[in-house]
């Protein structure tokens, strides 16, 4: 099972346990599941119809065609990534950066669900310091809590730097629907000598006395985050019924990325608490109610092997 090191800094209050550093274990589903959730608004992605569909699913295929297990559980960059050119590793580090954002936001600090801040300027009010940059990411934790995450990728080893310009993203936003942020995180995956890690700090809190704001609702928020995954499933031609864990999901087969992506069939709530997990590591469940079952082509046999020597 994939092991993901990282190091915490600055966290207080209800998170102060987080500083230092740790490790998580993860499942191959649960990679797949926060690189196919962590996307944009709804209002962005119907624009495009079934191509931004795709675009969610390239995003796993990353997470398959990038990522190779080590005996020892860490993650490894594949051939194909070492090969890449620089333009193409800035692509790949950035959505693994974002992949992990998501998966440590619900890990960590019951996030389950988040979404790009950038796409919001046409569908809701933002109000931020000219020429002020933002975070990528807006999140609304089990217990109702708002958090805000910057999150940066690298290829190479960790960037001092961008960690720095990422705090300062991070504090942007004082409020979100009139409510502060319990957390704004910066966070940096990169790749050291033996694999990848990720590492997040909790900036001071900004001294301006200018608002910078978001208005969204917590209803907005849950439909700009579900309407894309319902059109993932609904796109294909045949919708089945799934049980898992005591739950019922309605979802569809994704042959080409050799998996299921399925929603639970009754209403899921943002405050919804964490549900019984799949007892399959092919398997994960989020704290979101989206299922994703991946195929054998994901085992961990498989995921050892570079992609060209992988059986599909």
């Amino acid at each position: 099972m994939p092991q993901i090191p990282y190091s915490a800094t600055n966290f207080s209050g209800a998170f102060t346990h987080l500083n230092g550093n740790g490790q998580i274990s993860v499942a191959w589903a649960q990679l797949v599941w926060a690189a196919i959730t962590v996307g944009k608004a709804a209002g962005d992605e119907y624009a495009y119809g079934i191509y931004s569909a795709l675009e969610r699913l390239h995003r796993a295929s990353m997470m398959r065609a990038y990522l190779l297990e080590a005996s020892s559980g860490l993650l490894l960059q594949t051939m194909p990534y070492v090969a890449s050119d620089p333009s193409e590793k800035t692509s790949i580090s950035f959505y693994i950066g974002m992949t992990l954002a998501k998966l440590f936001a619900e890990a960590l600090f019951n996030v389950p669900r988040m979404l790009h801040f950038a796409v919001y300027g046409q569908n809701y009010q933002i109000a931020a310091g000219q020429g002020a940059s933002r975070p990528d990411l807006i999140g609304l934790s089990a217990s109702g809590n708002w958090f805000v995450f910057e999150a940066k990728g690298r290829s190479n080893g960790f960037d001092s730097g961008a960690l720095v310009t990422a705090k300062d993203q991070a504090e942007q936003i004082n409020l979100i629907d009139n409510v502060a942020p319990l957390c704004r995180i910066a966070s940096q995956s990169f790749f050291s000598t033996n694999g990848l890690r990720f590492r997040m700090d909790d900036p001071q809190r900004s001294r301006s006395n200018r608002p910078r704001t978001l208005d969204i609702t917590r209803n907005d928020f849950e439909h700009a985050y579900y309407d894309p995954i319902r059109a993932i499933v609904e796109s294909r031609g045949s919708i089945t019924q799934l049980a898992v864990a005591r739950r019922t999901f309605r979802g569809a087969q994704i042959k080409e990325l050799d998996c299921w992506i399925a929603l639970a069939e009754q209403d899921v709530s943002l405050t919804d608490q964490s549900e019984p997990n799949s007892p399959f590591s092919s398997e994960y469940i989020g704290n979101d109610g989206v299922l994703v079952r991946l195929g054998s082509s994901w085992s961990e046999a498989n995921m050892r092997l570079q992609p060209h020597l992988r059986l599909v």
